[in-house]
Order: C-alpha cells, then sequence, then structure tokens
C-alpha cells in the first residue's frame, strides 16, 4: 500500500468515525457476507480517537475470544466491561454473565456499566438473539437498551446478517438506528439522514483501510445519453439515408 493510499484511508476513517460519534450505527451484512472483522477494526479506530468507556454484550462469540480479537485489532481502552451471554466462565472482574434471554439483568448491568459516562456499547451480532425471541419483544428490549446509552450520550455499534431475515425484520430493526453501514465483500455503503456513500474497503493487519468507491457523475451521463426528440428524428433520417443508399449499391 503506497503513502498516497494510506493517507487517504486515513482521512476518510477519520471522517467516518467523527460522523458516527454519540450515533447508533448497524453495520448490515450483505450477499450472505458475514465478516464480523469489521467491527472489531470499526471498533478500534473509534477508540484510538478518544477515552471511552467500553462495554461489549456477547451473543455469537464468548468473552475469551472476543478479548483475543481485542488485541489483534488494538481495541485498547482502560475500562473494559463484557457481557457473556455464551459462556459460563467469568475469567476476570471486567467479565459478567448473564443467560441471553435475561435481557432485565442485562439492561441493569448496561445502565450499571455506563453511569452516564461516555461510552460505546457494542452489541455483536442481532441475529442468534432474533432467533431466540419473539422478534417484537426483542425490538422492545433493543430500543430500551439504544435509549439508554442515548441518554448517556453514547455510541452504539451492533451488527446483523441481512440474508438470514424476513424483510419485517428489516422494517423493525433498522429505523432504530442513525447510521445503517451495508457491507460487502469489499465495500461500504454508508446510508444515514444526509444521504448514501461508497466506499472499497479492506482489513490489513488488523486495520481497516477506505477508498473512494468511483460513482459516475449522472448529470454528464444523461447530457451524453439524453437525446431530445428532434436530435432522434435528425438521427432516424441520417440512418434512413444511409439505409436507401446501401440498398441501392446492393441492387
Amino acid at each position: 500500500m503506497n503513502g498516497e493510499f494510506s493517507g487517504e484511508s486515513d482521512k476518510i476513517t477519520f471522517e467516518i468515525v467523527n460522523a458516527v460519534n454519540q450515533k447508533k450505527i448497524i453495520l448490515v451484512y450483505k450477499d450472505d457476507l458475514h465478516n464480523p472483522d469489521v467491527i472489531f477494526a470499526l471498533l478500534s479506530e473509534i477508540l484510538s480517537t478518544s477515552i471511552l468507556s467500553l462495554i461489549w454484550v456477547c451473543w455469537r462469540e464468548p468473552s475469551n475470544v472476543v478479548k483475543d480479537k481485542f488485541e489483534i485489532f488494538e481495541c485498547e481502552c482502560d475500562n473494559i466491561h463484557i457481557i457473556d451471554t455464551i459462556s459460563n466462565v467469568v475469567e476476570d472482574d471486567s467479565t459478567v454473565i448473564h443467560s441471553p434471554k435475561n435481557y432485565s439483568g442485562i439492561l441493569i448491568d448496561i445502565k450499571k456499566f455506563i453511569r452516564n459516562k461516555e461510552h460505546i456499547l457494542v452489541l455483536d451480532i442481532l441475529d442468534i438473539s432474533l432467533g431466540l425471541e419473539d422478534k417484537n419483544i426483542f425490538t422492545r428490549f433493543l430500543s430500551s437498551i439504544l435509549n439508554v446509552s442515548r441518554d448517556s450520550k453514547g455510541t452504539v455499534l451492533t451488527s446483523i446478517t441481512e440474508d438470514l431475515h424476513e424483510p419485517s425484520v428489516k422494517r423493525m430493526i433498522y429505523p432504530l438506528f442513525d447510521v445503517v453501514l451495508h457491507v460487502h465483500s469489499n465495500r461500504i455503503q454508508i446510508e444515514s439522514d444526509i444521504g448514501k456513500k461508497d466506499f472499497f474497503y479492506e482489513i490489513k493487519n488488523g486495520k481497516l483501510l477506505l477508498r473512494p468507491f468511483p460513482v459516475a457523475d449522472i448529470a454528464e451521463i444523461n447530457e451524453i445519453f439524453n437525446i431530445t426528440t428532434e436530435e432522434i428524428s435528425q438521427l432516424d433520417e441520417t440512418i434512413n439515408k444511409h439505409l436507401a443508399l446501401f440498398n441501392c449499391d446492393v441492387n
């Protein structure tokens, strides 16, 4: 990777991190893609710009796996709390154990760990929880979590695999978030209230690298291909003349 690309990527990443500050963000994995590394890479970038308290709710991977990835992606934070709904082993004081459907207990601990401080809350991936519980019940629980974090001016980061769920899930879940990141195999589309923007991405040595996605200028395309009725008539007339000459030559 050359220096020019690195500098451009750093600038784009910095702008995105600032844009998602104190927002509720959901990564939507597209095309049957599930790439959990994206959420760790994005988390690392967010933590590198701010001193935050980190709360991570494990719904897919146990706390020991999550901690190993913290090291790989250099997710550095002095104040880390993990709510583990996968394993039954508490390795240190930073981890608490809950069953996946103990929503009241999870919410109580989230409130306790936030303590009205600046924070980032990561909800792992929503696929498993949406499969365990009535979707309306889980959506209300998720909405409660987001409201608690919003009141404390926190940032929330989570993900979902779109192809695993019915369209009704999209209608229930996506509106709860300020920013939707549609993650393809090599492209991320950022969707928010100010519009959409696309980027190529890759993860290299634990770092998220971004570069602009080339988008054609629609106005320029229209200018090239927008032929008026008069121009179409002139074109038809020219073609007919050439066909008449061709037929004369053949005959």
